[in-house]
């Protein structure tokens, strides 16, 4: 019924097309004649109006479609039933339909709007990966459920605590490989199907090596040899721009490795040298996460400041409403404004116990600047960081809607992580110093618990950037894949992040390389300088219409992603860490 509603009302837009082009568009005849000469200027004006207003008709229908299904996918995530886990499925297989329709009859219509196929190719292409397409329904409907099953999977896991048994733990090395490599944004294809049909029994070796096949596939539909070459194609497209992954986990290693040994003796003098060995690993079920990052969880026992103490005043709002205040006047004083105010009575910000997913989110809805924000706020130090990121969001968000539909999202995900997080870090330390006496001690418990969330995931991400890079441009035995993941024990966006953030603090005077020793760059403090909302407003506005890149460029002066920030960041800390560990005498690393 579906199907033929959608074709129906496709067709009746083409109809009604063409009927605008004949009624208010004269001919222009081939042959000499009185109307040749007189009307070539009313048919340029006619036609120039006539592309627009059936771009703007094209546009308005993708918003649509777009805001039925943000709406149906917002009642799933924050309400999670039945019914609206029903609908949620139904609104995304009607956007593919919708979807597949355009770009199937991008062809045709560039014909009827006389444009080439090339130009009018991105104002009907929403979906990232084309490749996606190429499925029928059935196929993506399937996709779709075990994509739910495998996200629904990771936010259930259960990791036990040390040595305590009361409840079952239900996470095995194989399934972490599996929802390792179902995590990524790129599965959308045959994996999912394949896997459905194929390996009910979730064998991690086969349903690998299919997601292989699917990664690959998708790649050569986009005219790529390999998954990795198409993923890494916006990274490496510019030779000032391209990235040395290995050179700059190189750079990191000792600021890692110091900061490893320091956690590892922590642990080793709370649960002994039996569990925890002087110069070994990390046991990794010891660090509060499936995959061992971030370390976190760690922070309430490692360090007794981190507690969080009540400031004795009474507040008459309520939690929720006194964080995004707070964090709407950190916009308003960098010159970004606020926030609609429809975003605070739109937002959900309790768990109400039928969230889907624990997660805080933004979400655009697409209809009349309908921003939200969902977030189970429970008033701790960590969430005024989440407050700022989502309000960051949603100024995203409200930046780009002068763009064309196809247009109004976030450009490269590693970017925006970066440039929000950035803006964040300046908070993160005035609002931790402001809890805390200004002291020696203070600031280095506050970059110890930075570097704990930020430079502990980086060998990490890189290791997993490596194992998913040789599974997808080598081969090796399926039966070596999980020895050949654990063996590359251990990364874009925090990078970003601090480039970003010491460009911005240098733009607006408050911090100099030469006086870092005077003045260190995690004291900056961006607030009240309308030159940086002027920079950032200016990037959000551009959505994904420019590449990343070149909004990269217009924030720090260049392209070239650099690991110096983040060194310069931390350089206390790391001072720090090699003293103390060199007064115990550890073992820096891990034989």
């Amino acid at each position: 019924m579906f199907s033929f509603r959608l074709t129906f009302f496709v067709h009746c837009y083409y109809y009604n097309v063409f009927l605008y082009y004949h009624l208010f568009v004269p001919a222009v005849r081939s042959s000499d004649g009185p109307r040749k000469r007189t009307n070539e200027k009313m048919v340029g004006t006619a036609t120039r109006h006539l592309d627009e207003f059936k771009i703007n008709c094209l546009h308005q229908f993708t918003k649509k479609e777009l805001n039925e299904h943000a709406v149906a996918q917002w009642n799933y995530q924050v309400n999670k039933t039945e019914a609206t886990e029903h609908e949620a499925m139904r609104s995304s297989i009607r956007l593919f339909i919708y979807q597949k329709l355009l770009v199937t009859s991008a062809e045709n219509m560039s014909v009827a709007f006389g444009m080439s196929y090339e130009d009018l190719l991105p104002l009907v292409y929403f979906v990232h990966d084309r490749g996606i397409c190429q499925l029928n329904t059935d196929e993506y409907k399937t996709t779709l459920m075990l994509k739910r099953k495998l996200k629904t999977t990771i936010n259930e896991l259960t990791v036990c605590e040390y040595r305590k048994t009361n409840h079952p733990c239900d996470v095995t090395a194989d399934e972490i490989n599996v929802i390792m490599a179902s995590s990524s944004d790129a599965i959308e294809l045959k994996y999912y199907w394949k896997a459905w049909h194929n390996h009910t029994s979730y064998d991690v070796k086969n349903i690998y090596m299919n997601y292989i096949e699917m990664l690959n596939y998708m790649a050569r539909l986009n005219r790529f040899s390999n998954e990795v070459d198409y993923y890494m194609e916006p990274y490496n497209s510019h030779n000032q721009g391209q990235l040395n992954a290995d050179q700059m986990y190189e750079g990191i290693r000792p600021l890692y490795l110091h900061l490893y040994t320091h956690v590892r003796k922590i642990l080793r003098e709370k649960f002994g040298t039996a569990t925890v060995s002087a110069n070994g690993p990390i046991p990794v079920h010891l660090l509060g996460s499936v995959l061992g990052q971030p370390w976190t969880k760690l922070i309430p026992f490692m360090v007794q400041e981190f507690v969080v103490h009540e400031s004795g005043k009474t507040h008459s709002m309520t939690p929720a409403k006194r964080l995004f205040d707070q964090a709407n006047r950190f916009f308003v004083s960098i010159g970004m404004g606020c926030v609609p105010k429809s975003v605070w009575s739109h937002s959900v910000w309790k768990d109400n116990k039928h969230f889907s997913n624990r997660q805080p989110s933004s979400w655009d809805l697409y209809a009349n600047n309908d921003f939200r924000i969902k977030m189970d706020v429970k008033d701790t130090v960590e969430d005024v960081y989440t407050m700022h990121k989502q309000l960051g969001l949603v100024h995203y968000f409200a930046a780009y809607k002068n763009q064309p539909i196809a247009y109004q999202h976030t450009s490269n995900p590693a970017f925006v992580y970066g440039v929000i997080n950035a803006l964040t870090l300046s908070v993160r330390y005035q609002d931790f110093i402001g809890r805390y006496n200004d002291s020696a001690s203070s600031r280095s418990a506050y970059l110890l618990r930075l570097a704990m969330e930020k430079v502990a995931v980086l060998p990490f991400a890189y290791a997993a950037d490596v194992w998913h890079s040789e599974a997808c441009t080598s081969s090796f035995a399926p039966k070596r894949m999980n020895d050949h993941w654990w063996s590359k024990r251990d990364f874009l966006g925090p990078i970003i992040e601090f480039q970003v953030f010491k460009a911005l603090c240098t733009i607006c005077g408050e911090y100099k390389s030469k006086h870092a020793k005077t003045k260190h760059l995690y004291e900056c403090n961006l607030r009240g300088y309308k030159k940086v909302g002027k920079i950032i407003k200016s990037v959000m506005a551009s959505g994904s219409s420019v590449e990343w890149k070149f909004l990269f460029e217009t924030i720090v002066g260049h392209r070239r992603v650099e690991i110096e920030p983040l060194l310069e960041y931390f350089q206390p800390l790391h001072n720090h860490l090699l003293k103390t560990n060199q007064e115990t005498n550890e073992h820096i690393g891990w034989k």
